[in-house]
């Protein structure tokens, strides 16, 4: 069985859904199943995911979902990742020129590089699958072809991203859909392996519009 490790840029991910206020519903999202939607079963195998984020710490609701969602990736066996969110002064793009707070994520990019360049130096995996729509990671995906083109390199564009860049640097590539996150879902409640009830945050309860069925 081909060895396949997911990588999964988690706000690049969040931000994909949370444009769509009906998906809403898809941020309770079980990594491990929709990393199963993404391999050929009968001839791949995922050994490993991935989930790089940084968690929000101007906004202690935000703060706390996320927190609730990491409790349930871990109890899933999914390896954690963390980066920093920095205030970021910014000045207003408009004639008014004033300058407001906004905020940056750091570290994903060149965690998701480190953790690519790493699997393929140490032979962990035969495939890695790059969830996320962000071109900054050309450059990683790049030299891991070089160093490694016996190892396959797919990316998988969140739904509804515009990703021509990036999948123009790999030779697979595939579109996460709303049927398969549908199908992806994390059971709400979630009961961990000690038996701690965790349920869905209520604000994304949100009602998500599914995809029509297939006549």
């Amino acid at each position: 069985m081909k060895r396949v490790i997911v990588l999964v840029d988690g706000l690049n991910l969040y931000h994909a859904i949370d444009n769509h206020p009906n998906w809403h519903g898809f941020k309770w999202l079980n990594l491990k199943s929709l990393a199963n939607a993404l391999i050929m079963p009968s001839q791949e195998t995922v050994i490993e995911i991935c989930f790089f984020t940084s968690v929000p710490t101007w906004n202690l609701n935000k703060h706390n979902r996320h927190r609730t969602l990491l409790r349930v990736y871990a109890d899933l066996g999914i390896r954690i990742i963390e980066g920093k969110i920095r205030r970021a002064d910014r000045k207003c793009r408009a004639s008014c020129e004033q300058t407001y707070i906004d905020h940056e994520e750091k570290q994903t990019d060149i965690n998701i590089a480190i953790e690519m360049l790493r699997a393929g130096m140490e032979d962990r995996t035969d495939k890695v699958i790059l969830i996320t729509a962000d071109s900054d990671q050309i450059p990683a995906i790049r030299i891991f072809r070089e160093k490694f083109p016996a190892k396959e390199l797919m990316v998988a564009v969140p739904p509804g991203e515009d990703a021509e860049e990036i999948c123009g640097s790999v030779t697979k590539y595939a579109q996460i859909n709303l049927g398969q996150l549908k199908r992806s879902l994390i059971d709400d409640p979630y009961t961990t392996k000690d038996g701690t009830i965790i349920p869905k945050p209520p604000s994304w309860m949100h009602k998500t519009i599914y995809p029509p069925r297939s006549p």
